[in-house]
């Protein structure tokens, strides 16, 4: 399945601030086990540079089976929870907090998840519990309304609401934001099928459609991430030494909440695992297996044969308590630093990294066991990308950030001729500067050409590209300035 880009300016902008997934939190209750130097939180805080990485011995929440951690815009740490209840940035519970998103027996990561709502300060919650049929599945979504302002900035959990009920694939809680830039898209399925139920939330309402769209799908552990630009969305799942374990893509329209092009990949393998993430640009897909991580590129047209195994697991051993322990391949979180970090299954200190997750093979430079938490952990947290802005010139973009003037005014840029033949003419009459870098891709998405600009009147080279219809953009420091269409005639 190549990687589409949308026609004619469906270029994603990232947005400044959002820095809601700056703090992780790992580890268990301190105050339990006051006198045992494995207990207590570790907290990575991305938004030190270099990262900051410490311990915190005053937090109450065990992040056991599941883990959430939520910062506000500017990246201040506001609250986290495991399934039952909330705790905020004062080690306090919130109000009104007491849910049943799974039995503290079940390790079900992806089972909660929080966006930002319009009104300052305030959150929506969405989590998922548990229900029997013939195994472990989804039973119900919910949905809670948290208000940070209410308790002298406590914060309060001012209303709940059942949004879904249904035998549904279990947790994999997972959302992306819709094409204008400020709504929301969530999906789940009904159990072991291939009938989608696709949410969408203007933060105050709910509607609720179906989709049946490719095979069907065998459920079971596992996580669910869209990529960073919200045009693929996969799942996987680890059934163990009966069925082993399948990931399942989809190209994924902002707009519209369809699925398309379903591509199912099958590994019979014994163990339990199923982690799963995008690189920063979308097209690398990391998959953990335990003892090794699993490299696809999803620009590729056979997605399986693309299959590269990038790490395999160097037997080191971590000492927890009286134990020894061998960190193994678990669940993945892409970072605000662009990194991708993977726990470990068994309850070690460390986490694995993979440093350069762009690049193809094992020049992603995946480092095991390289950073050490103070206490051992069974988690990580999982976020949506906060950053991905409107989809630039698609029709339901109500941002249309193509047409912001103050840009446009501010530098100017011109591109000739248009048609061109062999050479592109990129003129910047005001603030030039060499942060800036030109793009070119193809009708079917895939960048064909990158030059970075080095003076205020630049000529790009065409030849080697055959005739047809192109789209560009250029960029400074990661924000788009200009972006549109150019044919090129032979």
């Amino acid at each position: 399945m190549p990687r589409f880009l949308l026609l004619f300016l469906l270029l994603p902008v990232l947005l400044i601030g959002q820095k809601h997934d700056h703090v992780w939190l790992f580890g268990y209750d301190f105050f339990d086990n006051p006198q045992d130097s494995l207990y207590g939180t570790s907290i990575i805080d991305f938004g030190k540079n270099p990262i900051k990485v410490f311990y915190d011995g005053n937090k109450r929440m065990d992040f056991l089976k599941f883990n959430l951690s939520f910062s506000d815009e500017n990246g201040n740490f506001l609250f986290s929870g495991e399934g039952h209840w909330l705790e905020n940035f004062e080690n306090e519970s919130i109000d009104g907090d007491d849910f049943n998103t799974a039995s503290r027996d079940l390790f079900l990561p992806n089972t909660c998840l929080v966006v930002p709502l319009e009104e300052d300060n305030q959150f929506g919650y969405f989590h998922s519990n548990w229900g029997w049929n013939g195994g472990v599945c989804g039973k119900e979504w919910w949905y809670s309304k948290i208000d940070m302002n209410e308790n002298n900035g406590l914060g309060k959990v001012v209303s709940k609401e059942r949004i879904l009920r249904d035998d549904l694939e279990t947790s994999k809680v997972m959302g992306v934001k819709h094409a204008n830039g400020k709504d929301w898209w969530f999906l789940t399925k009904k159990f072991s099928s291939n009938n989608f139920y696709k949410i969408f939330f203007d933060g105050n309402s709910f509607e609720i459609t179906n989709q049946i769209v490719g095979s069907p799908v065998i459920d079971g552990l596992g996580q669910a991430c869209f990529s960073p630009d919200g045009t693929q969305y996969v799942t996987v799942s680890s059934m163990g030494s009966n069925l082993g374990r399948y990931f399942d893509l989809y190209d994924f329209d902002r707009c519209t909440g369809e699925l398309s092009n379903h591509v199912q990949v099958h590994k019979q393998r014994d163990e339990f695992s199923g982690g799963i993430a995008f690189s920063p640009n979308s097209r690398f897909l990391y998959i953990s297996d335990n003892d090794r991580v699993l490299q696809y590129d999803t620009w590729e047209q056979n997605i399986s044969e693309s299959e590269v195994v990038v790490a395999e697991s160097d037997g080191f051993k971590d000492t927890v308590g009286s134990s020894i322990i061998i960190p193994s391949f678990y669940l993945m979180q892409l970072a605000p630093n662009d990194k991708i970090y993977i726990n470990s299954i068994a309850g070690t200190h460390y986490l694995h990294t993979i440093e350069s997750p762009n690049e193809k093979g094992l020049a992603c430079n995946l480092k095991q066991h390289s950073l050490r938490l103070p206490t051992p952990n069974f988690t990580i947290p999982t976020f949506p990308n906060y950053r991905l802005g409107a989809l630039v010139g698609s029709p339901c973009d109500t941002i249309n950030l193509s047409s912001n003037s103050e840009i446009k005014e501010k530098h100017k840029i011109k591109i000739s001729p248009n048609p061109a033949n062999h050479q592109l003419h990129i003129e910047i009459a005001d603030n030039f500067s060499k942060s800036m870098v030109f793009h070119l891709f193809d009708i079917n998405g895939i960048k064909v050409k990158s030059v970075e600009l080095t003076s205020s009147f630049q000529r790009v080279n065409l030849d080697g590209l055959a005739a047809g219809l192109f789209f560009y953009q250029i960029l400074e420091n990661g924000r788009l300035l200009k972006a549109d269409k150019v044919v090129i005639m032979r």
